[in-house]
């Protein structure tokens, strides 16, 4: 991820979705579309022209993935190896894991596909934000999880920290090691984008508290199985203070304006897929690009914020600003 020729996609084909989660931050008046193949096509012909980039990965994001249909996907393969050899990308998914069955496990192998998905805990912790209709979505998620961990398609999964499940991080911890499961832990962290989940939103010291803790006991073996898992972000933060120089994680790594892409249904280009929802970081829309190499100054310019204060600030004066640089800039 570091490389400079490699990019990572982060697509959102539809912002729709299944499922009713209490803590989505996808605001409700975003046009319900759905990608055209024209919109994909266009993507990887501007991307097979570049001359930083050379290798790609896919991620398709949402709203839910999975409602565009596996035929829309065998499309967008096809496009894919009409652009690039086949060493040259791959793909992976984000899903709620709710809508997989045995045609998608199939199409999931067929390509070699990996598949990550969010799973906050046991059931009595998930199923407290993460709904469908109404109802916790923990036995259809976890059912599936298991399928793809048996098939080895299962890419992780990301727990969500907010108020309700974050007092319980050595459950939540202890859980996934039993099922041998790595997981990253993702804050809900007050910002702009999350001032109306206030009820759901924890303190950076509540975060900076429930990594310590879950530190120590991992490291004291507290967790069973524990070692046999990954827990991000420490895993990546044990990482960067031995390698300062190449450092994990894209919030971490100072260079997310470099090897990172986000791209709407409409086709409107942004530097992550935190940031789709936001006008001020539109970059442009793919059907104006030609060239993805045309875009990658203003990509920069949109995130300037890594490279203030050259001289000073709160941030380069810390010690540990090697490890984070100076973390992501969404929140």
């Amino acid at each position: 991820m570091n490389n400079m020729n490699h990019l990572t996609i982060i697509i959102k084909p539809t912002v729709l979705c299944n499922c009713q989660c209490k803590y989505c931050i996808t605001p409700k008046e975003i046009p319900h579309s759905r990608m055209p193949l024209e919109i994909v096509e266009k993507l990887c012909k501007s991307l097979s022209a570049s001359k930083i980039y050379d290798s790609f990965c896919f991620i398709w994001h949402g709203g839910e993935p999975l409602l565009m249909g596996i035929d829309f996907y065998e499309s967008v393969i096809k496009i894919q190896t009409k652009f690039f050899d086949k060493r040259s990308f791959v793909n992976t998914f984000q899903s709620n894991c709710t809508l997989i069955n045995d045609e998608w496990i199939n199409f999931f192998k067929k390509y070699r596909i990996r598949v990550s998905t969010s799973l906050d805990g046991d059931q009595g912790l998930h199923d407290i934000n993460r709904l469908k209709n109404g109802k916790g979505t923990f036995v259809e998620t976890i059912n599936n999880v298991l399928k793809l961990k048996q098939e080895r398609l299962l890419a992780g999964v990301v727990t969500v920290l907010s108020k309700t499940n974050i007092q319980h991080i050595d459950k939540i911890i202890s859980y996934f090691a039993s099922q041998n499961i790595s997981t990253r832990l993702n804050p809900i962290l007050p910002c702009e984008r999350v001032d109306e989940k206030e009820d759901l939103s924890i303190t950076p010291n509540d975060y900076a508290e429930c990594l310590i803790n879950c530190f120590d006991n991992w490291i004291d073996g507290k967790y069973e199985n524990g070692d046999k898992i990954a827990i991000a972000p420490l895993t990546e933060i044990i990482y960067n203070m031995t390698h300062p120089d190449t450092p994990r994680l894209c919030s971490f790594s100072g260079k997310c304006g470099e090897n990172f892409l986000a791209i709407n249904p409409d086709g409107d280009i942004y530097n992550c897929g935190r940031f789709c929802d936001i006008d001020n970081f539109k970059i442009d829309n793919i059907k104006n690009i030609d060239v993805i190499d045309d875009i990658i100054g203003v990509k920069k310019s949109l995130i300037r914020w890594n490279n203030e204060n050259e001289d000073g600030g709160n941030c380069k004066d810390c010690e540990w600003f090697s490890i984070c640089n100076k973390g992501c800039p969404n929140t």
